[in-house]
């Protein structure tokens, strides 16, 4: 058994004068700080640290809004009560998803920093009332000595060599503990002798200095970051890992970054493997499995990103109430119970019998559930889960799967509450055949992916985003997509009902006859049938992009689409996701617009072009078909530029050094590729920026990297995305590179820099402004509305909105640019707090207009601007549109 390590050593600290001191310094807070009559008081105090565990509020104001800025602005002003010494900074970091219980109350996680770097162990919680006023802070802070230095000796490949000698070391198994069962808990031992760790990224300019490796044995990308481990009444500066043992337990080990000792080993995972005999697959025969399966088992692509232990354990005891799935049998919701024999839980039954049918669905649903993680569904999304191990999201919510003997409802069905609450699935007999769903991973794979669509189409916590027509019938048709592509067919349901066709009118191939022009006549005013539309255009691209990338782009866009889309805005997601695949996979510019144009095409080929029209999401009404597919951006060309000025960087002088790059005008400019090579001796003293011959600038390099030395990079629009506002201005002029010391002492020199332009076809593009110098009202929803008019026609195949707004608190504004057939993009929304005025550019390229992509740009523009706060205020100044068709 792997040895657990934890060298703190027990003690209480938690004395009366411990007490006195915070208590004064709560009734301090309480008579200066705190506003109105709101007093806190500490009510108990953490024995490990000697500080305060709970801060309760009285005659606290109740408040409505962004619960989580309160509860750091709260932490931030009871920090001494809470023990944080006057020279030590309140740092504590949000989880941004509230948790709020069924009567209203909410709570907000903190977790402490020092430094920018978390505290090990170190955590708070701001719970408030339903009314929105702060009951108490609960948790416990840390003290930290004054100015600890943040400088390991330790490397993260020493640490990580370190955790992983321990890891591969299994003990004797002779002292094994036994586990629930009576069997002995031994782990597997691991050869390190060819561990060869290989650097794949370096957050050398964040505080915690992330670095991840490829570390086999380890199947998981493996990541080292620094943490402050409390020790006594100092921090220790150390290295945090997870490390999953291949068929054994995953563990988080920390590493003392100074000396190299081990701090904590603590094992994560509790395994309970089974084993059944089941039927993964209609109509096969039953075949014994071993729970969990593989991630490779399903054909899809295993992600870098998996955490450590995926795929999780899917029992939690000898019976299927597991991890992710509590199967039971009706009536009398009784689970099925295994033997365990040798640490493993067998699940002897027949699948014709209820109990193994309630196997069977377990095995089915648990499968699904590591499928969709796959696809990104994991617990800070909202999947479903009893334990979402630190992982984000609200756990507690493992499907509820009922097996019953005869006939229910829709012979199967799902419901999905909320994130946190748990979702339930019924599973019934087909009466004419005699064949159960829970034997069929078609009608189990359909009803679980609406679990998929509820809990990702408009956020976890809506469970009515997609009561619209339209969206419910998507929703069905994001079922049959899921389904067949995970069993590889083009049908869904033939085993259970015994029928060649499956349970739809036709199959999902080529040769399915209807479009989106039939939606709302005939047959396409039920959900069900709604759905086949929908679903036979997914096929069509899974077989244009493949099945799995298919699969991937539709996960994605189902996380960017508003809650009850209709089938154009459902569309547009797909769209905006698959450029973003294509982004993200490094694609360039002339491969990235191929893809797009594919997916378009296949919508085209649907009646879903550009110019295609719907009455609303709600109805089935307007209904206008387009089957031409937009023109595409293609990158005819590429320039190329360098220049090698061995120019002196002068020591801390904003004007720096500038240099340029002179090219040719061969057309719209679709990606850049820059290159430059500095040298310096502290390179966070640095920045570097890019500027177009049309006079947009993107800083490429801003005071990151502290002490390193030199700066030899290449920013790509892939890894850049401030590159992306230069797409579709001009290629030719002149490009010029600035480069400033903004701290004194150390000193460098640009040595050389070059340029690669990809370059798009000309295309006509079409501007219009507007001067409209209109005060913004303070604090009015309405606020104010500027339009313009384009009289040219066309597609638009980019855009760019430059806005110009004095305002002293940006953070009190919403503005929204409007289209001429109402599309509504708001591009900015309350952000930037206190920064004065927003004077900015917003692109189709970022992904911010993306929305207008595609669409016809003749018509009347408008762009709003409200002021959703009191006391500060601005005027909209001036606008300008720049379309490319």
């Amino acid at each position: 058994m792997i040895h657990e390590i934890d060298v703190r050593e027990p003690g209480d600290r938690a004395d009366n004068s411990r007490r006195e001191t915070l208590q004064a310094a709560a009734e301090e807070v309480s008579d200066n700080v705190l506003p109105g009559d709101h007093r806190v008081e500490v009510m108990s105090l953490d024995a490990t640290t000697g500080n305060a565990a709970v801060v309760s509020s009285h005659d606290a104001s109740p408040g409505q809004g962004d619960h989580v800025a309160r509860a750091l602005r709260h932490v931030q002003r009871i920090s001494p009560a809470l023990g944080l010494t006057a020279d030590q900074p309140p740092e504590y970091v949000a989880d941004p998803v509230e948790q709020t219980t069924s009567a209203g109350a909410v709570a907000v996680h903190l977790r402490q920093q020092y430094k920018g770097i978390l505290i090990y162990d170190a955590a708070e919680t701001v719970r408030f009332e339903p009314d929105g006023s702060i009951r108490e802070v609960a948790g416990s802070s840390v003290t930290a000595p004054p100015d600890l230095p943040v400088a390991p000796t330790v490397t993260p490949e020493q640490a990580l060599r370190s955790a992983a000698d321990h890891v591969a070391q299994p003990g004797d198994p002779a002292d094994a503990p036994l586990d629930q069962f009576g069997q002995p808990m031994t782990d597997p031992g691991l050869d390190l002798t060819a561990f060869a760790p290989v650097q794949r990224t370096s957050g050398a300019d964040r505080a915690d200095r992330p670095t991840t490796f490829d570390a086999p044995p380890f199947t998981h990308v493996v990541t080292v970051s620094l943490v402050w481990f409390p020790l006594g009444d100092s921090l220790r500066l150390a290295w945090h890992t997870k490390l999953a043992v291949p068929g054994g337990a995953a563990f988080r080990i920390i590493v003392d970054a100074q000396d190299g000792r081990l701090l904590l080993v603590k094992r994560l995972t509790q395994a309970v493997a089974g084993r059944a005999t089941v039927v993964l697959r209609p109509g096969a025969p039953a075949a014994a499995v071993d729970f969990p399966l593989a991630a490779t088992t399903y054909g899809a692509p295993v992600p870098a990103n998996l955490p450590a232990g995926f795929p999780y354990d899917w029992l939690t005891d000898t019976t299927t109430r597991g991890s992710s799935v509590q199967a039971v049998i009706e009536p009398g919701s009784t689970t099925v119970s295994g033997t365990s024999q040798n640490g493993k839980v067998t699940f002897q039954t027949d699948p014709a019998t209820p109990d193994g049918l309630a196997v069977n669905l377990f095995a089915l649903c648990s499968s699904m559930h590591d499928l969709l993680y796959l696809l990104g569904f994991r617990e800070v999304d909202g999947n479903f889960q009893a334990d979402n191990l630190g992982n984000g999201g609200r756990p507690a919510d493992a499907v509820l799967a009922h097996v019953h003997p005869g006939a229910v409802w829709g012979t199967a069905n799902m419901g999905s509450p909320p994130d946190g609450s748990q979702p339930t699935m019924n599973m019934g007999l087909v009466t004419s055949t005699n064949r159960h769903t829970a034997l069929d991973a078609d009608v189990v794979f359909h009803e679980y992916t609406h679990g998929l669509t509820n809990r990702l189409v408009g956020g976890a916590l809506d469970d009515a985003s997609l009561d619209a027509i339209q969206s419910a019938g998507m929703g069905e048709g994001w079922s049959d997509f899921f389904a067949c592509t995970a069993m590889g067919k083009t049908v869904v349901g033939d085993w259970v009902v015994n029928q060649p066709g499956g349970i739809r009118r036709f199959r999902y191939d080529e040769s399915f006859p209807d479009d989106y022009g039939d939606l709302g006549t005939g047959r396409y005013d039920e959900v069900h049938n709604i759905g086949e539309l929908w679903c036979a255009t997914l096929m069509s691209l899974s077989r244009v992009i493949g099945a799995w990338t298919a699969a991937q782009v539709v996960v994605d866009a189902l996380k960017l689409t508003a809650a009850n889309p209709s089938f154009l805005a459902a569309r547009d997601g797909i769209l905006l996701a698959a450029d973003h695949y294509s982004q993200a996979r490094g694609d360039d510019a002339t491969t990235r617009a191929d893809f797009v144009h594919s997916v378009w095409t296949v919508f085209a080929q649907r009646g879903m072009g550009p110019q295609a029209r719907t009455g609303g999401a709600a109805n089935l009404t307007g209904i206008v078909t387009d089957f031409a597919p937009p023109p595409r951006p293609t990158a005819t060309a590429t320039l190329h530029g360098a220049a090698a000025p061995a120019l002196a960087i002068p020591d801390n002088q904003v004007a720096g050094v500038i240099s340029r790059i002179e090219l040719p005008e061969s057309g719209p400019v679709e990606s850049v590729s820059v290159t430059v090579d500095i040298t310096h001796t502290y390179i966070g003293d640095l920045e570097v920026a890019l500027t177009s011959p049309d006079g947009h600038s993107v800083a490429l390099h801003s005071r990151a990297g502290s002490s390193g030395h030199d700066l030899h990079h290449t920013w790509t629009n892939a890894d850049l995305p401030g590159l992306g506002t230069l797409t579709g201005g001009p290629s030719g002029g002149t490009w010029t590179l600035a480069v400033a010391d903004r701290a004194a002492r150390d000193t460098g020199r640009l040595d050389s820099w070059s340029l690669e332009i990809a370059v798009g076809e000309k295309r006509t593009g079409v501007e219009a402004s507007a001067t409209p110098a209109l005060p913004i009202p303070d604090n009015k929803a309405t606020g104010i509305r500027s339009e313009v008019t384009i009289t040219e026609t066309g597609v638009i195949s980019a855009l760019l909105l430059d806005v110009d707004i004095t305002h002293t608190y940006i953070g009190d504004l919403e503005v929204k640019l409007v289209g001429p057939d109402g599309t509504r993009v708001k591009v900015h929304g309350r952000t930037g707090a206190g920064n004065d005025n927003l004077i900015t550019t917003y692109t189709s390229e970022s992904g911010v207009l993306a929305s207008f992509v595609g669409k016809q740009v003749q018509g009347t523009w408008a762009l709003t601007v409200a002021d959703r706060a009191g006391q500060d205020v601005g005027k909209l100044n001036r606008w300008r549109l720049a379309a490319t068709l």
